[in-house]
């Protein structure tokens, strides 16, 4: 029950009270699971976390020495499209990788459909800089980027490492092989066009 008063707002808070059998059931759909999660995970971290290499040093090993792209100038437009496409609350969803995920839930369990789908470029980052981990290491690191790194840097990393089909890595060689111009003179149809092609190159990668 405690998590579940966590989690949910005030305004969330008052509806549910007018519902008490509804909050008996929520509140068992959250705490066990989240009582399961929070052993496994601390299991994780004590076994798995000193095994990671450091950061830096996968996003560097991922970069394969090529030029980094900087943030600042990709165009903003450009920026929305991909936020859009990809993870439209990216900016606006507060950091708490597990009250987040179990907030998901219930929102999916409410609307009956996948609504909300946290992470997906933290998880498209780990995806890139995380091969040769085993999965436990993988969710480790996703935890990391959720909730101890800035989300522009995050955001950063994922322009630069994500695949866009026929060999090509990052927002800056993508937008030469199949633009022929430099990523900062991407228009938002341009870049529209990438995501869908790195959905595709992801599918098939």
């Amino acid at each position: 029950m405690l998590l579940f008063v966590l989690i949910l707002n005030d305004e969330e808070m008052e509806e549910a009270m007018k519902r008490p059998k509804k909050v008996l059931i929520s509140a068992a759909f959250f705490l066990v699971p989240a009582l399961v999660s929070a052993v496994l995970f601390a299991f994780m971290v004590v076994n798995e976390t000193n095994k990671i290499p450091p950061l830096l040093v996968l996003v560097d090993r991922a970069m394969k020495g090529r030029e980094p792209v900087e943030l600042r100038r990709i165009p903003p437009n450009v920026l929305k499209a991909f936020l859009d496409a990809v993870e439209p609350d990216f900016f606006t969803i507060r950091k708490g990788y597990w009250r987040t995920t179990w907030r998901c839930l219930w929102e999916n369990y409410e609307a009956g459909r996948i609504a909300c789908n946290p992470g997906r470029i933290s998880i498209a980052v780990v995806g890139a800089i995380g091969r040769g981990l085993n999965k436990t290491q993988q969710v480790v690191l996703n935890y990391v980027l959720q909730d101890f790194m800035p989300k522009r840097l995050v955001l950063s990393w994922y322009f630069n490492l994500m695949y866009f089909g026929e060999g090509q890595y990052g927002i800056a060689d993508a937008s030469r092989h199949y633009f022929k111009k430099e990523y900062v003179y991407l228009t938002a149809a341009e870049a529209e066009m990438l995501t869908r092609i790195s959905a595709a190159g992801r599918r098939v990668r």
